[in-house]
């Protein structure tokens, strides 16, 4: 789904949300915590906290720019659309599996081999430091 798309049904306009930003990403501080120290017993349920980790810092810039999404297809096209220069595809394509992966988990119990998080896992980690620049550089340009 393009941005194009989402900004038609699945995407809100709504005035810019410093304060929802702040929160989303002290949350984010807090999943991290939890998914650092999470045995590696069960793949899947890391990688649903690294998902909701992203799709939160995402939510985030998407409340500064003045965005609400309906939508986690959406949340990626988001990237995809306004920080394409900053964000790679290859980035992207991990962040949309780790969508895939968490609807696989959470909807229909399927579980992961430990080989992806093996594989994956230092790109999560730079996708979620990325992210979280990119929302502290957006939330510091709106202060000034």
């Amino acid at each position: 789904m393009d941005w194009k798309e989402c900004i038609q049904g699945d995407v809100s306009r709504v005035s810019p949300n410093e304060g929802v930003a702040r929160s989303l990403l002290q949350m984010c501080n807090a999943r991290l915590e939890i998914a650092k120290s999470m045995p590696r017993k069960y793949p899947a349920l890391v990688a649903e906290v690294y998902y909701e980790i992203i799709k939160e810092q995402i939510t985030a810039l998407l409340a500064l720019h003045g965005y609400k999404s309906y939508s986690h297809k959406c949340l990626v096209s988001f990237i995809e659309e306004f920080y394409c220069n900053e964000v790679s595809p290859s980035e992207i394509s991990l962040i949309d599996r780790l969508r895939v992966i968490r609807n696989d988990a959470g909807y229909r119990g399927i579980f992961i081999g430990g080989d992806f998080l093996e594989r994956n896992e230092d790109g999560i980690h730079k996708v979620i430091r990325k992210l979280s620049g990119l929302a502290e550089k957006k939330l510091n340009a709106l202060i000034q």
